[in-house]
């Protein structure tokens, strides 16, 4: 310690928060997994030609968006299927980047598989939402899971 100023001028430094958050969880795997997911579904759809940039309703439902008269009557597969399904590039682009970073920093604090949890929960609660509040509209993406990684972080 300075005597003049009274400052500490000898502290030690400690890990960063970086290195702690590396320590708990070595790998984000389920945040790399979920992208690829995404991406490669959304080049899947390329791929049997639905617009990149533009895609249909019809051509969206077709690979299982969330449309409430199918979701209600059977198909609740789309409540989870609709989450990996991006409306154009640029959708795609910036759900995937907030994925990344939001992502890759709740996948350290919370772990892979707490993580892996809240990603799944919250976005079928946000295709639940979708359906419930409008029954009649076309939903997807995995928006409702990336406010749910936000919201984790929050809290």
């Amino acid at each position: 310690m300075d005597e003049s100023t009274g400052v500490v001028d000898d502290v030690a430094e400690g890990p960063s928060l970086g290195d702690l958050l590396q320590q708990t969880t070595q790998s984000t795997v389920v945040t790399k997994s979920l992208l690829t997911l995404n991406i490669g579904y959304f080049l899947l759809m390329a791929v049997a030609g639905v617009s990149l940039v533009s895609p249909t309703t019809g051509e969206l439902v077709a690979f299982g968006a969330n449309f409430g008269p199918f979701t209600l009557n059977g198909q609740g597969y789309r409540l989870f299927s609709s989450t990996f399904i991006h409306i154009g590039l640029l959708h795609l682009a910036f759900n995937m980047w907030c994925l990344l970073n939001l992502g890759s920093l709740a996948e350290r604090i919370y772990g892979n598989g707490f993580f892996a949890t809240i990603y799944i929960l919250a976005g079928l609660g946000g295709s639940i939402t979708s359906v419930w509040w409008n029954p009649n509209i076309v939903s997807a993406g995995a928006s409702g899971a990336i406010f749910g990684i936000a919201g984790a972080l929050v809290a």
